[in-house]
């Protein structure tokens, strides 16, 4: 509710905004056009009793001109100015923003990461949050294991993920990777071994091949359209004209929704990094397409995967699934134990099921 009304009082105050800057606009222009049929008037019948001549008429109307509109300029000038300046308050605050997730002091960088995890008892609360969104989380992913995070909508689970990429500091000895404290190795080399899928998938105004190769500065044809494969877009991309040379336009709308996140993907998978994440990105795909995906990334050796869904038949065929409810980890296992053994996901697994029933009728 405070979102729609914020968005509403900005609405009404750019709407009266547009209404005084356009009936401004309209007076200081009937102004100078009304000041220039006065002279016109009063200068036509100078002339035509002989005390001025119409050279000296047509001068002055320039030189009117020449003064009046650069005077007007001044005015927008100071409203552009005005505008421009809270843009920079905005920017410069965001660029002077505190840092509150960086290294501690003696922290390590790892050669390598194998791509084990672990949670133990994490609870953990926003900065400016007044309830705990997770509580106690404990789970283990072993390295080149593919595991699924599933649960409702604010159940906590990208949360989970967004501790594990280090966006928000964790609390000591609650989160692992190949079992370091998490606190002990440098933010870089965490990063660094995570390929990240979010779910606001960004593209950019540039060619299929730069937004694939986007972290890397030399574009690898090869591998680009290897990772193109292994995400399922390589026959689509194919079939524009240009190939992978095809510009997307902003935010790619020359693509699908479904195509865009497919290409997402093949980004995340050319950094060919131990961890991949994959938060909600496969949603707009068909189902045919998602079970490519999955068992394509399967076949990369090592690749330990975390992909948080809202559809349980996307996470079935996962070797591990976490199910999240209320910030809390509710159970831990293959579908077919989680569905025989836990209440709750068995009553999520029916009603999906019952939804795609009554989708296809």
């Amino acid at each position: 509710m405070m979102f729609r009304r914020l968005n509403r009082e900005n609405e009404d105050i750019n709407v009266e905004y547009t209404k005084i800057s356009t009936l401004l606009n309209i007076m200081v222009t009937l102004f100078v056009e009304s000041v220039i049929c006065v002279i016109l008037g009063y200068g036509g019948y100078l002339v035509y009793c002989g005390s001025f001549d119409a050279g000296q008429l047509v001068e002055y109307i320039g030189y009117f001109s020449a003064v009046v509109w650069p005077i007007m300029a001044v005015s927008m000038l100071i409203e552009k100015t005005s505008r421009g300046k809270a843009s920079l308050n905005r920017i410069t605050e965001l660029l002077d923003a505190k840092v509150d997730v960086k290294d501690r002091g003696g922290v390590q960088d790892l050669p390598s990461i194998h791509g084990k995890i672990e949670f133990r008892n994490l609870t953990f609360r926003y900065p400016d949050g007044e309830y705990d969104v997770l509580k106690n989380v404990s789970f283990t992913i072993e390295p080149g294991e593919s595991v699924g995070i599933v649960g409702k909508t604010g159940s906590g689970k990208t949360t989970i993920v967004d501790l594990l990429l280090r966006t928000y500091n964790v609390p000591d000895g609650t989160l692992f990777i190949d079992d370091h404290d998490v606190n002990t190795v440098s933010i870089h080399t965490v990063r660094e071994g995570c390929a990240y899928v979010p779910q606001d998938n960004f593209l950019f105004s540039d060619t299929i091949s730069g937004n694939i190769s986007f972290a890397f500065d030399d574009e690898n044809q090869e591998a680009i359209e290897d990772a193109a494969m292994m995400s399922d877009v390589h026959d689509n991309i194919a079939e524009f004209k240009e190939g992978y040379r095809t510009v997307l336009g902003e935010r790619g709308v020359t693509v699908s929704g479904g195509q865009k996140q497919r290409i997402s993907i093949a980004r995340a998978l050319m950094k060919h990094a131990p961890i991949l994440i994959l938060d909600d990105s496969v949603s707009a795909v068909d189902t045919r397409t998602e079970r490519t995906i999955l068992d394509n990334l399967k076949k990369r050796e090592g690749l330990t995967t975390i992909l948080i869904a809202h559809r349980i038949s996307t996470v079935e065929q996962m070797d591990k699934i976490v199910f999240v409810e209320d910030g809390e980890v509710h159970a831990v296992g293959k579908h077919e134990d989680l569905y025989r053994t836990c209440t709750a996901y068995r009553k999520m697994v029916d009603l999906q099921k019952l939804e795609e029933e009554a989708g296809e009728e």
